[in-house]
């Protein structure tokens, strides 16, 4: 996992849950995770991609409160292992992390945590999306994900 933008911001962002939604994983598989490193002023990546995908975030998230942060995970096939809301305020819709199945890729890996809240998977954007569409885009990711989040 990596700090993005915020590397010393210690805010973080909460809601009240209206619904819940629920992609476990089976404990028995196995998953590989990775991250990389970036801050606002540099990056510590070689590659130039990286350097384009942390600019292009701090860009268009830079202005929220909180710690932005980067997770690659593998996803098995029951899914990423977290339990999902949507914000109740719906003027600002937001996908939340309410839930992490015990024995799933996400829970194993520890880095996402509830409370987290979503921003993109696999670069699309789930800001301001609504939960049903963001289960959705969730559920139809490839099985290796990177999520990028606001803590």
């Amino acid at each position: 996992m990596s700090a993005l933008c915020n590397p010393s911001s210690s805010s973080s962002s909460s809601s009240s849950s209206s619904s819940s939604s629920s992609s476990s994983s089976s404990s028995s598989s196995s998953s590989s995770s990775s991250s990389s490193s970036f801050s606002s002023s540099s990056s510590s990546s070689s590659s130039s991609s990286s350097s384009s995908s942390a600019e292009r975030w701090c860009e268009r998230y830079g202005e929220l409160p909180g710690e932005l942060l980067s997770v690659e995970l593998e996803k098995e096939r029951q899914g990423l292992g977290i339990s999902l809301a949507g914000n109740r305020d719906r003027s600002r819709l937001s996908i939340f992390v309410v839930g992490l199945h015990p024995g799933g890729p996400a829970a194993r890996d520890g880095r996402i945590r509830v409370g987290d809240e979503l921003l993109e998977i696999n670069n699309q954007v789930l800001y301001g999306r609504s939960h049903q569409n963001a289960s959705a885009i969730i559920k139809s990711a490839a099985s290796k994900v990177k999520v990028i989040l606001l803590r």
